[in-house]
């Protein structure tokens, strides 16, 4: 799971809503339901829902980019690869 990869760097604000599972079943799951929200399409910045394992790169990304104000969720049991190091990046000011 690489935020990068999903075109939102390069000048452009960071979206609003980052959403990532390791299933393919569970992301278009997950997308089909955000597309039948009310209102959905008068987002500026729609959420962004990627498919990937949590890596080394994932961690490189939540270390470089500061996320304060945010609102993070990590799940420690659903995913492979977490590490001290994400949640560090994730939670470090």
């Amino acid at each position: 799971m690489v935020p990068a990869q999903s075109g939102f760097r390069g000048g452009r604000r960071e979206p609003d809503i980052l959403l990532n599972d390791a299933r393919n079943e569970n992301t278009a799951a997950l997308q089909e339901e955000i597309n039948k929200l009310p209102g959905i399409e008068k987002f500026t910045y729609k959420p962004i829902v990627t498919c990937g394992e949590v890596d080394d790169e994932a961690a490189r990304y939540f270390n470089e980019t500061k996320l304060i104000p945010s609102f993070s969720f990590i799940d420690p049991f659903g995913y492979k690869g977490l590490s001290l190091n994400i949640i560090k990046g994730v939670i470090d000011p």
